[in-house]
């Protein structure tokens, strides 16, 4: 996928196209996912989705894998966290 640069204009003889983006959209274990962070390069940006089924419930064993994780994700987008708004929530995951 290529996106234009919308800063060229169109007369500019040198319009900038710049590959960005790469995506690995699999489950993995942390064995694999530690690999492919090790391989990753500098200016990659990862993203990790859990659906966590139960944040209150789950958020132990969250913080324990992000804590095992060897180079942490950039962003932790969390689903099925099963809160509301009655609730007053303050987790600290890392």
């Amino acid at each position: 996928m290529s996106l234009r640069d919308e800063s060229v204009s169109e007369e500019s003889p040198s319009e900038i196209v710049t590959d960005c983006l790469k995506i690995n959209s699999n489950y993995h274990d942390l064995n694999s996912f530690n690999s492919i962070m090790r391989n990753r390069k500098p200016n990659d940006i990862c993203i990790f989705h859990i659906n966590i089924r139960g944040l209150r419930k789950n958020i132990n064993k969250l913080s324990n894998m992000l804590s095992t994780m060897q180079k942490p994700p950039h962003i932790v987008a969390v689903s099925e966290t099963k809160i509301n708004k009655k609730m007053v929530c303050h987790f600290q995951i890392l």
